[in-house]
């Protein structure tokens, strides 16, 4: 996953989503926040952290990761 994503503070995300579609609550500013390099999406870092035990895709797009 390391290699695979970003994290970012949400300040300095661009055109990011409202809300982690994760656990579906509002970024704020600072929060940690991780980028899929290879679809684009955000979520909480440790929302997808936590999605990553037990699943290896977007939870948008359900591309591979």
């Amino acid at each position: 996953l390391l290699s695979k994503s970003t994290i970012q503070l949400y300040q300095s995300i661009e055109n990011p989503d409202l809300k982690c579609h994760i656990c579906n609550e509002d970024y704020n500013n600072n929060d940690i926040c991780r980028k899929l390099n290879d679809c684009g999406h955000y979520y909480h870092s440790n929302c997808i952290d936590n999605w990553f035990v037990s699943n290896n895709n977007c939870p948008i797009c359900n591309i591979t990761i």
